[in-house]
């Protein structure tokens, strides 16, 4: 009988590569039974849980015969392999079949209500046999191979399901023994033998794979057996078996500085909420809206506001500001909300003075044509040269000067260009990026490759610059002051080693750094709005700063100075003390001197602009920064080291050390026990367009112990160097 005539004489339809049709075993409304056809052999299936023996039964009472005789029926053999759960209680099923020319099938029932139903139990941890209070045991790939280890007299055991069966969840009832595992010989088998193997590391007392000899293809322990060898023979090779656990050496880490989240709540409440704000919004890490809060709240407070950390000693509230992120991560978006606020002050200004600039626009251009006139009548007949010549100087003397609006930050600009600009604006800017373009525009793109710096270090401290310009004009700035927040890709900051202008001129050691980690792959897109009163507190602090006006002294403007507590000075000062130790020999800052002298005066910085941030609406009448101020801002310059460490690495980092980041990564990612260069080029090979940087990659994963060539297999075809991954690295 066919499948299709079976199902022809139960009503069925067509479904699928088979049939549907109504259960004979019980009272079947909708078609519940599965007919399908396998080499000859018509099966069923009943997807209401009726066995199968049932419903052969039901068939055969309705004359309905599916093997085709008796003969052909006692051709299938089959075998029950029984699983305990930790009660010593039956629970799992699993049924061999052997069909004719020497195919096999696996069912599994679990036990349900005293009786056995189809299906297997998915969230079931259990191993064939009583093994659990023995030292030692032997792991195979089968029942049939484990009941052939326990005939020979010895403890075996298996997992439910076959070569893509072992699950970590096993392992824990190998904790403490001495495991051997016996890989079928094929790679089915011997990948069971390695995914085992990754889990057991971790709680076994020792494992071994012992590699049966003498085994063709797809052969095992059974069939090994079969072939007259003995227990004896057996366990000699698993004497002479190299435990697994001391193959590996100890993992030399590629991470030197580990990943360390900036405690943002530190800041003032206002920026606090408003960071937590954006980035929850965005899903980006905190670090990078807090590099661009506090580079506006630094913005907003430039010339306003110095903190006397010495007597006589004053510090700007200026910062130089840098998080380094991928491309991915959102990062126009955070420098818009940060700036946004800068830029609404901008155009309110602009719009209370545009009448005075329209009035201002017209005398100007009244005076040039007066001027164009008077130059005209030069040296015509009548003319007095001598008179018209006073004249036009004394117009010129006293042209109308056009007053231009608030400008407070500046995007791609060149090093002269910048200079205008800042002369024009108070002395004062602000260099605000979602790139890394100004260094290059500062490193010398428009001047033949020459760094351009002077400006850029004098602004950090508003030292006096007198720039000599190509018209043969100076301009000369008395207190020059930058505020910058830029966030480049790594590759960026990789690039600046070709300029080693921007290290030995102390341009680099006035940055603070943050090297957040990126959670490109790991969003969830359940996102929250910014509420508005976060932003709108964030907004009108900025305002009120920006507002604030300043006396003014032979022309120049008398900042707000800012005094430290006497508890706030000791705090300060034995943060510069413990500085100081870092930066000799063997310290933290042994490498990084240049910036970590630079780190006790950046700190009171941050503890001014958190000053500010905490007593805007009355910084006239208080101060004096409070000890607490002073040691938020000491605890967050501390997250700030290990991030500055990274970010020097990645400025002298060799770029294998950056491929095999990359590589392990993947095979964390993928949670890879062994894999293949070709397996590896093909899942990384935008990274690695050819070969040679990723053999470079993986041979710096092999000194560092994350993974090491294992022997190749013997294939037809062109094979391809293998891999086994240290566990260790996962850890």
């Amino acid at each position: 009988m066919t499948a299709e005539e079976l199902a022809s004489a139960l009503g069925g339809k067509r479904s699928g590569n088979g049939y549907a049709a109504k259960c004979p075993a019980h009272d079947d409304r909708d078609p519940s039974l599965t007919i399908t056809q396998d080499a000859g052999r018509v099966l069923v299936h009943c997807h209401a849980k009726c066995s199968q023996d049932a419903v052969i039964a039901a068939l055969k009472q309705m004359g309905l015969d599916i093997f085709g005789g008796e003969k052909h029926r006692q051709s299938q053999s089959t075998k029950d392999y029984i699983y305990q759960n930790d009660a010593g209680e039956d629970c799992l099923k699993v049924i061999r079949q052997d069909l004719p020319g020497g195919k096999k099938r696996f069912f599994q029932q679990r036990r349900e209500k005293g009786g056995w139903v189809n299906g297997a139990c998915e969230s079931a941890a259990y191993l064939y046999r009583s093994w659990k209070e023995a030292e030692e045991v032997i792991l195979v790939e089968g029942e049939k191979c484990a009941d052939e280890v326990v005939k020979h007299g010895l403890l075996a055991t298996t997992t439910p399901g076959g070569a893509k069966s072992w699950r970590p969840r096993f392992a824990k009832y190998f904790r403490d023994k001495i495991v051997t595992i016996l890989p079928d010989n094929d790679e089915p088998g011997r990948s069971y033998a390695r995914a085992a193997l990754l889990d057991l590391k971790e709680v076994a007392k020792q494992v071994r794979i012992v590699s049966l000899p003498g085994l063709k293809e797809a052969e095992d322990i059974f069939d090994w057996f079969a072939k007259g060898n003995n227990k004896g023979q057996l366990l000699s090779l698993i004497a002479k078996a190299r435990p697994e656990e001391s193959s590996w050496g100890d993992v030399v880490p590629l991470e030197e500085f580990p990943a360390a989240s900036i405690p943002v709540n530190l800041c003032p409440p206002v920026l606090a909420n408003f960071i937590a704000a954006v980035a929850s919004a965005t899903e980006t890490p905190p670090e990078l809206a807090m590099t661009m809060t506090l580079g506006a709240l630094a913005r907003a407070t430039s010339g306003k506001v110095q903190v006397e950390t010495e007597r006589g000693h004053y510090e700007w509230s200026v910062l130089y500001l840098l998080c380094v992120l991928p491309s991915g991560n959102r990062k126009t978006s955070i420098l818009n909300e940060a700036k946004n606020p800068l830029e609404k002050w901008e155009r309110r200004k602009f719009i209370e003075m545009e009448p005075e600039i329209k009035i201002a626009l017209v005398k100007k251009k009244n005076e040039e044509a007066l001027l164009k006139k008077l130059r005209n009548k030069l040296g015509g007949k009548e003319a007095n040269d001598a008179e018209l010549l006073k004249k036009i100087e004394e117009i010129e003397a006293n042209l109308t000067v056009v007053p231009k609006g608030p400008k407070l930050l500046a995007a791609d600009i060149t090093p002269e260009r910048l200079t205008t600009f800042m002369a024009e604006q108070n002395e004062q800017v602000g260099l605000f990026s979602d790139e890394g373009g100004m260094f290059d525009t500062f490193g010398g793109r428009y001047s033949n490759g020459l760094p351009n710096l002077d400006l850029f270090l004098k602004g950090y401290d508003g030292s006096s610059v007198r720039v000599e310009r190509q018209s043969g004009t100076s301009v000369h700035l008395r207190c020059p002051l930058i505020t910058t927040a830029v966030c480049p890709q790594p590759s960026v900051l990789e690039a600046l080693t070709k300029k080693p202008e921007f290290r030995s001129r102390g341009l680099l050691a006035r940055f603070l750094y943050t090297v957040p980690v990126s959670p490109l792959g790991s969003r969830t897109g359940k996102v929250q709005p910014i509420p508005d009163g976060i932003r709108k507190h964030y907004e009108d602090m900025i305002h009120e700063i920006l507002d604030i006006e300043l006396p003014v002294i032979d022309e120049r403007p008398i900042p707000i100075r800012l005094k430290l507590s006497p508890e706030a000075y000791a705090i300060w000062k034995e943060h510069w003390h413990d500085i100081e130790k870092k930066l000799g020999i063997d310290g933290e800052f042994e490498l990084m001197t240049d910036w970590g002298s630079k780190l006790p005066a950046a700190t009171a910085r941050i503890a001014a602009l958190f000053h500010v941030a905490e007593n805007y609406q009355q910084i006239r009448q208080n101060v004096v920064i409070s000890p607490q101020t002073m040691c938020n801002a000491v605890l967050l310059t501390n997250a700030l080291h290990v991030h500055a460490r990274k970010a020097f690495h990645l400025m002298s980092a060799d770029p294998n050390f950056e491929n095999a980041k990359h590589v392990l990564r993947w095979l964390r990612r993928e949670k890879k026990s062994s894999f293949t260069q070709r397996e590896c080029h093909k899942a990384l090979q935008s990274r690695f367009p050819k070969v040679d940087p990723l053999k470079a990659a993986l041979q710096l994963l092999e000194d560092r112990n994350y993974v090491k060539r294992v022997e190749r297999e013997k294939v037809p075809h062109r094979p391809s160097d293998p891999f086994a991954v240290n566990p260790e690295a996962y850890g």
